[in-house]
C-alpha cells in the first residue's frame, strides 16, 4: 500500500453500504479468499454518484479495498493499533476529528504516524468534515501553500 493514502471526502453510509452490497468484495469467504476493489474503482463507480472528493493520495489509488467493512478510527488516534483492518477503508469521523483538534502538533503528528506502519488503503472524512489540512503527509513533508 502507498502512503500517504487516499483521503477521500464523502457520506460514509452511502459508501458503507455500497461495499457491502459490492459482489466482487463482499462475495469473499475467509479473508485469504477475499476479492478486491481497488480505491480507484471505488472512485470511478457510476452506481455510486456521491460526488467524491480526493483530498490526498492520488498516488495511492491502485490500493485494494478487500473487505465490505469499514471501521473507525479512534482508538487507533488514542494508541491502540491492534485491531486496525488495513484492507477496510477507515472513517475518522466528528470524535476522532475533534481528538486530533485537542492534541499539540507534536501529539497530533505522532498519533497519525502510528497509522503509517498499517497501510491503510483508504480513509473517509464524512462531508462534515470541513478541515482541507493533509493530515496524512509525514511531518516535514507537508505541501507549502503558495
Amino acid at each position: 500500500m502507498q502512503w500517504p493514502p487516499v483521503v477521500v471526502r464523502a457520506a460514509a453510509v452511502a459508501v458503507r453500504e455500497y461495499l457491502l452490497d459490492n459482489e466482487k468484495i463482499a462475495s469473499g469467504g475467509s479473508q485469504s479468499d477475499a476479492r478486491a476493489i481497488t480505491v480507484r474503482e471505488l472512485l470511478r463507480d457510476p452506481s455510486l454518484d456521491l460526488n467524491l472528493e480526493v483530498l490526498q493520495g492520488q498516488d495511492a489509488l491502485d490500493n485494494e479495498i478487500r473487505s465490505p467493512r469499514i471501521q473507525k478510527l479512534g482508538m487507533a488516534l488514542a494508541g491502540y493499533t491492534g485491531d486496525i483492518h488495513p484492507d477496510r477503508v477507515q472513517i475518522l469521523g466528528g470524535s476522532e476529528s475533534y481528538y486530533l483538534k485537542s492534541l499539540r502538533l507534536e501529539e497530533r503528528n505522532e498519533a497519525i504516524l502510528r497509522l503509517k506502519k498499517h497501510n491503510i488503503c483508504c480513509i473517509l472524512l464524512p462531508r462534515a468534515w470541513r478541515s482541507r489540512r493533509r493530515f496524512f503527509m509525514s511531518p516535514g513533508r507537508r505541501k507549502s501553500r503558495s
